[in-house]
């Protein structure tokens, strides 16, 4: 290693891991430090071990976590709590809850986790997918237009007979529509009481149900 070299990484050492992950890639943090992958490899378990006690709070102590975490936007930082515990995307900064990769690894393993990152990627047709695909229920987070998106609702409701449930976060006007009630009520007469107060008294819908 040349002296500028030598310079930069006495330097880097002064900066905190948390920082420099915030920055950059692991292998180019360890690049940067000027240590060997097995040093380097201890340094990062002992920043895991932090984390991880962190993320315990998040489980026995939300408000503890909650203070610990807050001004905290590192995204590795977060990417480690949600894949432990994807609950912990409600305390984390604006930045995280729209960050797609973070996101979408919460919600991989706990489709309500959607409730809490941006309505910009509550939005996402992706996102809401993989959130759907968890729990139809999911499907009261998406926007005003994809919940009026009638080929949209036909469609998850002929993927499977449990999906009729979605009847109940349609629009008014997917609710009142007789297509759309016939589809749900059929599957499960149940979820009559989901659509609109005029298409209930429709005898022809109600004899579907």
């Amino acid at each position: 290693m040349n002296e500028k070299m030598l310079s930069l990484s006495s330097i880097v050492k002064e900066i905190p891991l948390d920082t420099l992950l915030s920055y950059f890639e692991l292998e180019d943090v360890q690049n940067l430090i000027g240590v060997s992958s097995v040093l380097f490899q201890d340094i990062i378990n002992g920043q895991v071990i932090k984390w991880s006690l962190n993320e315990r709070y998040l489980v026995n102590s939300p408000k503890k976590f909650k203070n610990l975490t807050q001004g905290i936007e590192n995204e590795t930082y977060w990417h480690f709590i949600v894949s432990r515990n994807p609950r912990g995307l409600m305390f984390a900064p604006y930045e995280i809850r729209n960050n797609r990769r973070v996101v979408l690894d919460a919600i991989q393993k706990f489709g309500f986790a959607i409730q809490h990152a941006s309505i910009e990627l509550q939005q996402d047709a992706a996102i809401l997918k993989l959130a759907i695909e968890k729990s139809i229920h999911c499907f009261k987070f998406a926007s005003d237009s994809m919940k009026n998106d009638k080929e949209l609702v036909l469609n998850l409701m002929q993927k499977s007979e449990k999906n009729s449930v979605i009847l109940r976060y349609c629009s008014p006007d997917l609710q009142e529509d007789a297509e759309v009630v016939c589809l749900a009520v059929s599957v499960c007469g149940r979820t009559l009481e989901f659509a609109g107060p005029q298409i209930q008294k429709d005898l022809d819908v109600v004899g579907v149900a």
